[in-house]
């Protein structure tokens, strides 16, 4: 290193340089072990700043009353991210409502480099990794699991959104219809935190299109649908049945009905009570499922869609301390994510790591 106003080339004063080890072996020994030292020495130094410069950023924790944030982002990056998630439930829970203490636990780990995420990509059909998944949900019976990159582009905000509205209504004992489900959480997964304000029920611009380009399916056909049917794939939601789930409830929720006749609430109460679907739509809706199809028809037509915008909540803020993370607690999160991630040999090795950092930890 050079000094402002000192001459350290030939003739400097010894007592003026610094003495590295390179230096002592160079002056003290000019043998071949002498040297190949030094070459150890040089390797050695340069693998351990190579691995400073590569070390991973440190794993944080913020707990929240629902669900934990284990990352390795700046606070103000997830705090941002967690607030605007638990907005969206605050929202979600205007519409239908559900006991919190029965949600599954859900963990969401965010990355700070992709190339880390990468190695906990989900496993494909054809074996292998997706390379271009951003982040995913992954919901068990008991628990969930979010993983991500430092990105939140507009397709994975979707995705987490739609799946989120999933992991909220499985704490619900009721098994709600399929056609309920899957509208519900395409409607809020178009959620988001504009001015103040918590913005949801904007249109899907290929569901429309979609609508408007193929003959709708008949009301009776979609409330009848099962999870077996063809077009109900959860691994690719641009099917007709998708976009008309999505355009329904958002009928039924936002729409102005002639007479104003019945909620998706009231069809969805008469339904747990024992009728048949016909049963409890004749009841709620004051017609038949012609009549609707016309309804919905003339709603889709006049592309008017209504959007929701509510001051947000004072109780949804976060302001629980963001802390460092323990090693057993962020190989947890890890294996529940490899787990979701269908990598169950990876998931196994970070539980096992969680046990041996902990024996007493009993999530490990």
């Amino acid at each position: 290193m050079d000094l402002p106003g000192l001459d350290l080339g030939v003739g400097t004063c010894e007592a003026c340089r610094v003495i590295t080890p390179s230096d002592w072996i160079l002056n003290n020994g000019r043998s071949f072990r002498a040297k190949a030292l030094l070459c150890l020495l040089a390797i050695f130094t340069t693998s351990i700043f190579s691995t400073r410069l590569d070390a991973a950023p440190q794993w944080r924790v913020l707990e929240t009353p629902r669900f934990t944030v284990v990352s390795q982002i700046s606070e103000s990056e997830t705090r941002a991210w967690a607030e605007e998630f638990n907005q969206c439930i605050e929202a979600l829970g205007e519409v239908v409502k559900v006991n919190d203490k029965f949600l599954p636990k859900l963990t969401v780990v965010m990355f700070a480099r992709d190339k880390d995420f990468g190695a906990y990509r989900p496993i494909g059909q054809n074996g292998k990794a997706q390379k271009w998944v951003a982040g995913f949900f992954s919901r068990q019976e008991a628990w969930g699991v979010i993983g991500m990159a430092d990105t939140f582009e507009e397709g994975l905000r979707h995705i987490i959104f739609h799946e989120g509205v999933h992991w909220i209504l499985s704490a619900d004992s009721n098994s709600y219809p399929l056609w309920f489900n899957e509208g519900l959480a395409e409607m809020f997964s178009t959620f988001e935190l504009e001015k103040g304000q918590a913005v949801f029920g904007k249109a899907i611009p290929e569901h429309a299109a979609l609508l408007h380009s193929e003959s709708p399916l008949p009301i009776q056909r979609l409330l009848l649908m099962s999870s077996t049917d063809p077009l109900f794939n959860e691994r690719d939601r641009t099917s007709i049945f998708y976009a008309q789930s999505w355009a329904f409830v958002h009928y039924l929720i936002f729409g102005q009905r002639k007479g104003g006749h019945g909620t998706a609430g009231e069809f969805l109460t008469a339904y747990y009570g024992g009728m048949s679907t016909e049963e409890a739509f004749k009841k709620t809706f004051a017609m038949d499922f012609a009549a609707m199809d016309k309804a919905l028809k003339e709603y889709l037509r006049e592309g008017k869609y209504f959007i929701s915008r509510r001051p947000l909540p004072a109780k949804a803020k976060i302001t629980s301390a963001f802390q460092p993370a323990t090693p057993a607690f962020v190989q947890v999160a890890l294996s529940r994510l490899a787990f979701g991630a269908g990598l169950n040999d990876k998931a196994r090795q970070h539980a096992k790591e969680a046990v041996r950092l902990d024996p007493n930890y009993s999530l490990g």
